[in-house]
């Protein structure tokens, strides 16, 4: 398996020792950065630092994991941590729903496979990198769209003045043409570049889940 990027960084948050140092043995070997938090203030402190991803247990001795992840999606510098929150104890799906609700991006209970804790958080970064060149091609675009309306208006000036200076017979009728067609061109690149435009902006209106439930669907997948 190809190493992941150093850059990647996740902060596993649980207040048993144990587990905390599984899940980071786990994540180390799939060449993830890992920091460590035993409760919810150490979660928050850990947070500025902007990991990709947090791996969030609910039961903690100080704020429990779902008001832990409700600060981290309230606070703009911190709502695009994408939040794995993870419980032995709550395991109800009225809890795994107060989870997503809450901002978390996935929910799963203890204890989990190996392979289905590392395909969860392999699913949760492609969704964020996806999140990430989506907001970076919709800057583009607005950049773009915003340039062809400036761009459109001074051939229309160029072909006014051209249509006056055309009545005088002193003006070349071949560089007249010449200076018509190019303008023409210009407007013609441009409207092409605005409905192009229009095309990526009207996909970008197609959001990517807010939330995910592997657990969930992993379960659906073995009952078929």
């Amino acid at each position: 398996m190809a190493p992941t990027t150093p850059a990647t960084t996740i902060v596993v948050v649980d207040d048993y020792a144990d587990t905390r140092s599984l899940m980071t043995f786990l994540l180390r070997a799939e060449g993830f950065v890992v920091r460590e938090a035993a409760n919810g203030g150490e979660a928050l402190a850990a947070a500025a630092e902007q990991p990709s991803l947090m791996i969030l247990d609910v039961n903690l001795p100080d704020i429990d994991g779902f008001e832990v992840c409700r600060r981290l999606k309230a606070a703009p510098e911190t709502a695009g941590i994408t939040v794995l929150q993870v419980s032995a104890a709550y395991r109800d799906t009225g809890h795994r729903v107060r989870a997503l609700n809450g901002g978390a991006d996935a929910y799963l209970t203890l204890p989990v496979d190996r392979q289905e804790l590392l395909a969860t958080v392999r699913a949760l970064l492609r969704i964020r990198r996806a999140e990430a060149e989506t907001a970076s091609l919709r800057a583009v675009t607005q950049l773009a769209n915003a340039a062809g309306h400036e761009i459109n208006n001074p051939p229309s000036v160029i072909t006014g003045h051209l249509h006056f200076l055309a009545k005088n017979p002193a003006a070349p009728e071949e560089r007249i043409v010449q200076m018509g067609e190019a303008a023409n061109r210009i407007r013609e690149i441009v409207l092409q570049m605005l409905h192009v435009t229009r095309v990526e902006l009207a996909k970008q209106h197609r959001d990517l889940p807010e939330m995910l439930d592997l657990e969930r669907s992993s379960r659906e997948r073995r009952a078929s």
